[in-house]
């Protein structure tokens, strides 16, 4: 609607007739001329043709000039003068858009007036898309147009002195204009979704939302070397006022991401009481500005948020730019910054390579740079001494003079800046002022060209210039030795690290950052912000101290915010200390982030032992992570967890677990976004009064469910509680099983690396970090561990880790006179069991013919209360499958205890349990205990065991099992084994053997057993060489030798076995020596048929010197009626290879016909070291024992 202006000379009747007669003619001519082509445009050149223009829409795609000024103070309107929304009544633009080219040919349009609120229609109040255009589509383009002395009085929204909305293009446009409405209001564009160049724009604009001195809104449009200078004003409760732009958000789909590229500002920006999102260029963006400055004043009244100098708050990128203009927010205000009132998070956003040097204050800690920052800050700083304010939430704080000189601003040698050096503060290069361009690099100290060779950081030196060439923070960096970083005092944290750290093992040591001194409280850490593409390995730091002052964020040991990136094989010592209302505090990172681009940040066997202190009102607090959005894997926190009075959300590992929704089409639903496995914390967590949220483990979790296999020690957090994870006692926290069980990886042989080692009575700790008490050797079966001490032999012990590996014994060993209360190796952990409880040994374990002598396990004797009952008492608790133990030698071991014999079960001198192979082993000694009890083993389960003796004096009072080389063998095999040491069992005894208490489902071949068995009244299944045999066992090929005395009551005994449900085949038994006439299986023979050769070779036994039965030479009887066979082995050890005994030319020439021999049955007796293989070896030992009689 138009409204002239008229002195009131003319009647009504004639002003009709007149706009009447007006309206005839331009619907019968064309403008001022021109066809509306491209090469023959419209021509514009009166206040009429506009109008006119406005009124047909039909010539909305065409083409325009302006070939005149043109004055429109004689018309109010009361909506846009060309694409009118025709209707505001209904929600969104209803109208044509402009689709055209208008070329205003350098032409002024002076005194537009738009005003709904003057006419004397209330309907026309609301009218939006307010300017001389309403809305300039995507076709639709405005060029080279000035606009002078516009005004638009509207409380509506869209409204802009050149278009209310703008999706096409506007270049080189000019406008002066005064604004006052309500929603989206720019001086030059209302909203733009199009592009806008070259422009500017002088004048006052008033609103109460979206405000801006050129565009109100940015809405994924790009607005390229423009201006504007003037005033932004907003009342009470106003949102987004911004001298360039009130808000530049991202839009559509695909998305358009807004760009404010190479503009500045020279306007006042003055927000009420309540007032957020005031920025002396844009008031909040979540898009890019890059190249722009700011030069005007930012003021927000009380209670107002988001103020800064060029932005009010940033959730996008800032580059390449900066703000002058004093900032000054009322009482009660926050976030308040020189540049930027508010540094947020999303995706990756970040301010780089700006400074900002206006007056800051009012409001609660405000900063000179920036008031709160939750993203990256890279190479930015702040004037400490003009801003009056000496911190800042990231940036760095230079004095007056140091912003005046080149050195300052390194990394900003991009071609962008100029720099008059001493006597100006940088300028954008654009901007054409006095000085010369920045080119200044610092120093690079170290060798390496990040690429094909990693940058080399050998001191403190390196570290202080890598901290400070932002252009190496992409690239591939490791240390190459220990640093030390004591004495200096302004280490800044590398801002935003993009590339590979490979700490390579090494410490970086007494690392102090001190928020206070550097003015920075915000992404505290070694590393201040590691980037998603970022790496972080193999690094200790040591001794660290992160410190900060109120309303800090984000400390971390080591990083300060992991920004989706990986961290691995890492730990930190020291303390993290943040004030009052800190929040986001770790041991290790102060915030891993999570996964809503589907990606996460990463902690992977990782540890912390740093202490967390946090003040009054302080939140997020972990001793690893004080927030996780990210993924937590085998990691442990030691230090202290503590906050002020009123502080929330304290955890050993981690003080919150997030999660994340997502918006379907139908729901919303949540999902898991922080996740925390195999993990555990031991440090104690505190808050004062009124504190909430305090875990053990996890002060919160929005999603418990994805905290997996987790523990807290109850005991030394002091937390019965968590949300997620098992509090457990500190004597469970510190057993082997606790963390098998629940599927923690300490094994090398599963496939993958592992994890975790536990050293005895000790919480597990990251295998990285263990340290090899060992000789020499890696652990691999190529290059085992090599022992020659006790000390050694018992730091296997209990741990996991250690119970997989390889050894190989380089020395004799004297365990001394100590006295153990359980299995040297793989011990059990429960105590009086009949189960073993303890980690396996499934690793290689070689005794290389050497001697362990004066084993001795005892847990009535050795001080510990806690051992008495102990069980599975001997060398090894238990051999896995896969285990492997092989020429070991014990002498002289004493294994239980004479008097309180009955209370340890499963007592032995090499194994309690062999699920693996023992072959070559040898053992002399003692062992008492009650069941199942064995001279070299107990339980035979499934295992292999070969070429094996014991000589060893066995003991057993309990009820089952006992044997002079096992108590038992449950499908396992004994081949070429013997057993001479006598056997007592006691009242009641069952299942007492020579050789062995009972087989079950097993194979004994090629053994033999001389030692007397004893047991007393009414006793069952006892035997000289085997208790029992049933279910398919077999025994063959087999003697005993030894006497068989039970007492009175007992039943099923024999000179060979007791009883026998399974296959006995070519055995034997003395039945003058055993003094027993029958047995439940074999062959009873007097002494001296024991002695001749024909008794076993008719039987089919394969011995040394025949070879109808086998070439494998199993026995050996080098003449009759001297003694009962003998295994060859015996003989071959000592180089006695052949008949007679003696070491002469029949053993040289013996070992000449097997030489080179790799099967048992080739081999024969030449392997004198069991290896099953002939070969020097098996010389040296002939060559050594040459002419031995």
């Amino acid at each position: 609607m138009i409204h002239t202006h008229t002195s009131g000379r003319f009647p009504a009747g004639f002003i009709f007739y007149t706009l009447f007669t007006f309206a005839s003619m331009v619907c019968a001519s064309t403008y001022s001329g021109g066809s509306g082509s491209a090469d023959d445009p419209y021509r514009i050149a009166t206040a009429e043709d506009l109008i006119a223009l406005g009124q047909t829409p039909d010539d909305y795609d065409r083409c325009f000039v302006l070939t005149a000024n043109i004055d429109l103070a004689a018309y109010t309107f009361t909506t846009a003068v060309i694409a009118e929304d025709i209707d505001s009544s209904i929600s969104g633009y209803q109208g044509v858009s402009f689709a055209g080219f208008f070329d205003g040919g350098g032409q002024t349009i002076s005194n537009l007036t738009i005003n709904t609120l003057t006419d004397s229609d209330p309907a026309n109040d609301g009218n939006s898309n307010l300017g001389l255009f309403g809305w300039i589509g995507t076709e639709g383009q405005v060029r080279n147009l000035t606009i002078e002395n516009a005004a638009i009085t509207c409380t509506s929204y869209y409204l802009g002195g050149l278009c209310g909305k703008n999706e096409g293009i506007i270049d080189h446009c000019h406008i002066n204009v005064h604004i006052s409405g309500g929603k989206i209001v720019g001086g030059l564009c209302g909203s733009n979704g199009g592009t806008i160049q070259y422009s500017h724009a002088i004048g006052s604009i008033s609103g109460n939302q979206k405000v801006g001195g050129l565009v109100g809104e940015n809405e994924g449009g790009r607005i390229d070397t423009c201006g504007v200078t003037g005033t932004v004003q907003g009342g009470d409760s106003s949102q987004y006022l911004g001298g360039l732009c009130g808000k530049c958000i991202y839009w559509g789909s695909p998305v358009r991401y807004s760009e404010i590229i190479d503009c500045f500002s020279q306007v006042s920006v003055t927000g009420g009481n309540n007032s957020d999102y005031l920025g002396g260029l844009c008031g909040s963006t979540i898009s890019t500005i890059s190249g722009c400055y700011a030069t005007g004043s930012v003021t927000g009244g009380d209670s107002s948020e988001y103020l800064g100098g060029l932005c009010g708050e940033n959730i996008g990128t800032i580059a390449t730019c900066y703000a002058i203009g004093h900032v000054t927010g009322g009482e009660g205000s926050n976030c308040i910054g020189g540049l930027c009132g508010a540094n947020q998070y999303e995706f990756n956003c970040g301010i780089d390579n700006c400074y900002a040097s206006g007056q800051v204050s009012g409001g609660d800690n405000p900063g000179g740079l920036c008031g709160r920052n939750n993203a990256r800050i890279c190479n930015s700083f702040w004037d400490i001494e003009s801003s009056g304010q000496g911190t800042s939430a990231g940036g760095y704080s230079k004095t007056t003079a140091e912003l005046r000189r080149e050195t300052t601003f390194v990394g900003w040698n991009n071609g962008a800046w100029t720099l008059d050096e001493d006597r100006d503060y940088p300028h954008l290069a654009w901007e054409n002022k006095p000085g010369n361009m920045i080119d200044f690099v610092y120093p690079r100290s170290y060798a390496g060209d990040g690429v094909s060779r990693p940058f080399e950081i050998a001191t403190a030196s390196d570290l202080l210039s890598l901290s400070r060439r932002p252009e190496d923070w992409d690239k591939s960096v490791t240390l190459v030795g220990d640093i030390d970083m004591s004495g200096i005092e302004d280490f800044w944290p590398i801002g935003h690290f993009m590339g590979r750290l490979d700490g390579a093992g090494h410490a970086i040591r007494n690392l102090t950052i001190d928020g206070g001194l550097i003015g920075s409280f915000s992404h505290l850490g070694f590393i201040g912000r590691l980037a998603s593409s970022g790496l972080i390995e193999n690094i200790r730091m040591e001794n660290v101290t992160i410190v900060s002052t109120d309303e800090s964020h984000y400390l971390g040991g080591l990083c300060g915010f992991n920004n989706r990136g990986t961290i691995r094989y890492c730990s930190a010592t020291g303390s993290i200390i943040g004030g009052d209302l800190s929040g986001s505090l770790g041991g290790l990172v102060g915030w891993n982030d999570g996964m809503r681009t589907y990606t996460a940040g990463n902690i992977l066997n990782c540890s912390s032992a740093a202490s967390i202190t946090g003040g009054e009102n302080s939140g997020l607090l972990g001793g690893l992570c004080g927030f996780n959005g990210g993924y937590i894997s085998n990691c442990y926190a030691t230090g202290s967890v503590t906050g002020g009075n009123d502080a929330d959300y304290l955890g050993g590992v981690c003080g919150f677990n997030d999660w994340y929704s997502l918006i379907g089409p139908t729901a919303t639903f949540f999902a898991p976004d922080g996740h925390i496995a195999n993990c555990y914390s031991t440090g104690r967590i505190s808050g004062g009064t009124d504190s909430e949220y305090l875990g053990g483990l996890c002060g919160c979790s929005n999603w418990p469910n994805y905290i997996t296999n987790c523990f807290w020690d109850i005991q030394t957090s002091k937390q019965r509680y968590s949300y997620g994870g098992t509090g457990l006692m500190t004597e469970d926290m510190k057993r082997p099983s606790t963390f098998l069980n629940a599927g923690w990886d300490f094994r090398e042989s599963d496939g993958d690396p592992a994890d975790w080692h536990m050293s005895s009575n000790n919480y597990p700790r990251m295998v990285w970090e263990f340290e090899s008490p060992f000789d020499s050797g890696d652990g691999t079966q190529t290059n085992p561990y090599r022992i020659s001490t006790a000390a050694q032999l018992m730091a296997i012990g209990t741990d996991p880790y250690l119970l997989d590996r390889h050894y190989i014994l380089t020395a004799d060993i004297d365990m001394g006179a100590s006295i153990l209360g359980r299995a040297v190796i793989a011990p059990d952990t429960i105590g009086y069991s009949s189960s073993f409880e303890g980690a396996e040994f499934t690793g290689g374990f070689d005794g290389n013919g050497h001697r362990i002598i004066n084993l001795t396990i005892n847990p009535r004797l050795d001080n510990e209360p806690s051992n008495d009952d102990n069980s599975f008492l001997c060398l090894i608790g238990s051999v896995g499958i896969g285990g492997i133990v092989k020429n070991v030698i014990l002498d002289h071991a004493e294994i239980g205890d004479n008097i309180y014999i009955l209370y340890s079960k499963y007592c032995a001198t090499l194994c309690g349990i062999n699920q693996g192979t023992i072959q070559n082993c040898h053992a002399t000694g003692r062992v008492n205990g009650g069941e199942g009890v064995g001279g070299l083993i107990c339980d035979n389960r499934g295992g292999i065991v070969s070429n094996c003796s014991a000589a060893v004096t066995v003991k057993g009072t309990g009820s089952f099992g006992t044997g002079g080389l096992c108590s038992g063998s449950v499908r396992g095999v004994l081949t070429n084994c013997s057993a001479t040491g006598s056997v007592t069992g006691g009242l009641n005894s069952r299942h007492v053997g020579g050789l062995c208490g009972v087989v079950i489902l097993g194979s004994v071949e090629n053994c033999y057993a001389t030692g007397s068995v004893t047991c007393g009244n009414n006793s069952s299944y006892i035997g000289g060489l085997c208790g029992e045999s049933f279910d398919d066992s077999r025994i063959q090929n087999c003697y005993s030798s030894g006497s068989v005395n039970v007492g009175q009551g007992s039943q099923n005994f024999g000179g060979l076995c007791g009883g026998d449900n399974g296959t006995i085949s070519g055995c034997f038994w003395d039945m003058e020596t055993s003094g027993q006439q029958t047995s439940a299986g074999g062959v009873g023979k007097t002494t001296a048929e024991m002695k001749m050769l024909s008794t076993f070779t008719n039987a089919g036994w394969d011995f040394v010197g025949e070879n109808i039965n086998g070439t494998e030479d199993m026995w050996r009887m080098c003449a009759d009626g001297i003694d009962h066979p003998r295994l060859a082995w015996e003989f071959s050890q000592d180089g006695d290879l052949n008949c007679p005994d003696g070491v002469a030319m029949e053993d040289l020439v013996y070992l000449a016909g097997r030489w080179m021999a790799g099967m048992l049955e080739t081999a024969g007796a030449a392997d004198g070291n069991g290896d099953e293989r002939v070969d020097l070896a098996d010389f040296g030992i002939v060559a050594s024992n040459w002419m031995r009689e």
